[in-house]
């Protein structure tokens, strides 16, 4: 199973980067509830990262599966933590790709470190999104903060240069991310 961060986004975001362990082993990517494809669930303004965390073993149970290994990538990663701590008898193994840490004070510091690291223009749109303004669920504010942040999660400034943010205006995903 394989678990997409970007808190907005589809699992797109993971293909085609983790396409060569497809030679060796199956992969499962899903899109998480209400983004990409899947449909959002009854009140996506009261979506939370629990939810996401459930599916993990509906889906598992769905496809037949008795184990699985997991692998969570950035904010997958922490639903993938929150999953795996849930469904632990299931899970062989757990793979984090630069995740997020299972408590939330990485965000504390993120937008002070990312700023210097983003180009004028994403910085501009970033100073002038309110951080109050984070804590609803509006998918444009999210959309536009993940869009200007995008450049930052790159190590090689030159490689963000060579991918187009994707967009979302997930619900569900900026109410999980306003939570």
């Amino acid at each position: 199973m394989c678990v997409n961060g970007g808190l907005l986004f589809d699992h797109n975001l993971l293909w085609p980067a983790l396409a060569p362990l497809s030679e060796r082993r199956q992969l499962i990517l899903y899109d998480q509830r209400g983004r990409g494809a899947s449909q959002a669930p009854p009140g996506a303004s009261a979506a939370r990262i629990e939810h996401d965390a459930g599916d993990l073993p509906a889906i598992r149970e769905a496809l037949g599966l008795g184990t699985w290994d997991v692998l969570g990538h950035s904010w997958g990663g922490g639903l993938a933590m929150l999953a795996t701590e849930r469904d632990r008898s299931a899970v062989r193994r757990l793979v984090l790709v630069d995740s997020v840490g299972p408590v939330g004070n990485w965000q504390e510091n993120l937008l002070r470190d990312a700023l210097p690291r983003l180009g004028p223009s994403d910085r501009a749109i970033l100073e002038h999104i309110d951080t109050d303004a984070l804590l609803r669920p509006d998918p444009g504010i999210h959309s536009a903060y993940s869009r200007a942040m995008y450049a930052a999660w790159f190590a090689d400034a030159s490689l963000a240069a060579m991918f187009s943010p994707p967009r979302s205006h997930s619900r569900t995903g900026a109410a999980v991310a306003a939570w």
